[in-house]
């Protein structure tokens, strides 16, 4: 029976280093040194790699030509008129009669030619489009802040995704040293058994060990496949597995006490107010519509006929009046048009109020929690950090026993093994740590963020 079982084990450990070396090939690839990519680099690529932010740049354009659209009501208006026709006379008794240089009667049947020039400056616009024209200049504001809101939001995606596959990269290199000691203990424990020292339970929960740490691999491999295949989306690079990060260390003096993170001064907040500020301007502009408009207006007038010849008409062109004046027109009544509208701008402003007011809320919530994980880490850290010293004293402990032949070299192992894990997963803290503190401050100093990483500012007018 006992040898029945050895055979069985036998063919077991073949299929498993089978499997192993397999394994082993496969993921020592993404070990191997290639290109180093910075954080500073892939911020800078993602932004200028983004469609998202092309079109909010646009955005900014479009409503920079519609600012200067409106406000070019303010500049007075040209134009040149000119028309010829052919004039018959139904009532050979009246005399030639004309408005603003427009023929309508004469004493004979001809060819007649009018032009004019005209200049008018609606002085009304002054008063009545003054805050309409700034209701679209804040809409150029808006348009910017929102541009600023597309690059913050692809910043905290991209630096999710730099932290995930910088902390695969952690995994993926312990585990190899895990792995190693592993396969010590489990050749070791293989002899124990075969000698009648070990269970073979004992041997199994190796073997299972060994397994749980290649399915590990495999899961970390995929994270790692998969976030570099996103990174690569975002920058527009292909990236192969041996890509080696740039090490992101924990910004200096940064603790809980200094940290002032303003929601009123985040980009997605500053959105709504300046929306807010824009609708206001709006409403007093509409009020203004109830207004009388003012233009200042002059004409000068040519004109020329021929009785039988159209470009003799032409020919015969003079200049016959010059008239210049003031029109005033006074709004009684249209409809409700104005009132409606002017009903429509409040409804929307009150719209944008709450809009804003659910902004600051969500904001604050999310700055919460974002310091509460900051906060659960910094002392996950703590405990870690302790927990490492610990396991350097049992590792050391360890060593001496079994160099006094008072333990074996197993227990060597696994306590090699366990604090490699404890290292382990203070690295992938401390690698989170590092990133949720650049995540902080781009909340709190989006600006100098954006000026630090990238050189300038990507939205402006």
């Amino acid at each position: 029976m006992r040898h029945l079982l050895r055979a069985g084990i036998s063919r077991f450990n073949f299929k498993f280093v089978a499997a192993l070396i397999f394994f082993s090939v496969c993921f020592s690839l993404p070990t191997l040194h290639g290109e180093t990519i910075t954080y500073r680099r892939v911020i800078k690529e993602a932004i200028d790699n983004s469609a998202r932010v092309k079109i909010k740049e646009i955005d900014i354009k479009i409503y920079e030509s519609v600012f200067k659209q409106h406000r070019s009501s303010l500049y007075p208006k040209f134009t040149l008129n000119s028309r010829m026709e052919k004039l018959d006379i139904l009532n050979e008794d009246e005399a030639t009669t004309s408005i603003f240089g427009q023929v309508i009667g004469g004493e004979q049947d001809e060819w007649r030619t009018t032009s004019y020039f005209m200049g008018e400056y609606p002085l009304s616009n002054w008063y009545k489009n003054w805050h309409e024209i700034g209701y679209y200049e804040d809409l150029q504001g808006v348009a910017v802040l929102e541009c600023d809101v597309e690059i913050k939001t692809i910043l905290k995606e991209v630096t999710d995704i730099y932290r995930v596959i910088k902390e695969a990269k952690i995994k993926f290199s312990y585990s190899e040293d895990i792995l190693s000691r592993l396969l010590k203990v489990s050749s070791l424990v293989k002899r124990a058994y075969e000698a009648g020292e070990r269970s073979y339970e004992d041997f199994l929960q190796v073997e299972r060990e060994l397994l749980a740490i290649e399915k590990e691999r495999v899961d970390i491999f995929r994270a790692l496949d998969e976030n570099l295949i996103k990174l690569s989306v975002y920058t527009g690079n292909r990236y192969r597995y041996d890509v080696d990060l740039e090490e992101v260390n924990p910004e200096e003096g940064l603790s809980l006490n200094n940290l002032n993170v303003n929601p009123n001064h985040t980009p997605e907040y500053m959105v709504g107010q300046k929306s807010l500020e824009a609708l206001r301007r709006r409403v007093r502009g509409v009020k203004r519509n109830f207004w009388p408009d003012l233009v200042l207006y002059g004409r000068y007038d040519y004109y020329g006929n021929d009785p039988e010849y159209p470009n003799k008409s032409i020919d015969d062109l003079e200049d016959r009046s010059f008239s210049a004046g003031v029109s005033l027109s006074i709004p009684l009544f249209d409809g409700g048009e104005k009132k409606w509208a002017r009903a429509q701008v409040y409804q929307e402003m009150k719209k944008e109020e709450e809009k804003a007011r659910l902004t600051l809320v969500e904001k604050s919530r999310e700055i919460d929690n974002l310091m509460l994980s900051y906060s659960a880490y910094l002392k996950s850290l703590e405990y870690y950090k302790n927990l490492s010293e610990r396991y350097k004293e049992l590792t050391h402990i360890s060593k001496r026993s079994h160099e006094l032949g008072e333990r074996g070299m197993i227990d060597v192992l696994n306590t090699e093994k366990e604090a490699l894990t404890v290292e382990r997963d203070m690295k992938v803290i401390e690698n989170s740590i590092a990133f949720i503190e650049k995540v902080i401050f781009l909340e709190a100093n989006y600006g100098v963020f954006i000026d630090e990483l990238y050189g300038n500012r990507v939205c402006k007018y």
